[in-house]
């Protein structure tokens, strides 16, 4: 396992023989109305969280890549739930609840040159 840092935040993910994984996967949860899968990614050379999120209610598709705010206020909210152990795995369902109750709309931010949507 390797370690990197995304604004302040310690980010852990498995790593090939060749050095980093592709986009390895951080923290996946399925709900009743929305999929998140997090990812980290390289943007020139800088660590980046990128979200995969499907809503079920009209079968849509997005991703968007995280600001590093959100990922240090994503952090910061899952320790507020009192997660016992180690925080990462539970960041998709953070952003899920996000997502659930309104708080966080990717899907309304077509202009957004960091979100790309599909069908």
């Amino acid at each position: 396992m390797a370690v990197t840092h995304i604004a302040g935040v310690a980010i852990t993910f498995p790593t090939n023989e060749m050095g980093h994984d592709s986009a390895p996967i951080l923290s996946r949860v399925s709900g009743k109305y929305h999929d998140v899968v997090l990812r980290l990614g390289w943007l020139m050379g800088k660590p980046v969280m990128t979200a995969g999120i499907h809503r079920h209610d009209g079968q849509t598709q997005t991703q968007v890549t995280l600001e590093s705010t959100e990922v240090r206020l994503m952090h910061e909210q899952t320790l507020k739930r009192e997660i016992v152990g180690l925080m990462q795995p539970h960041y998709a369902a953070t952003l899920q609840g996000w997502l659930d109750s309104g708080l966080y709309d990717p899907f309304t931010r077509f202009s957004d040159s960091r979100h790309r949507q599909t069908a």
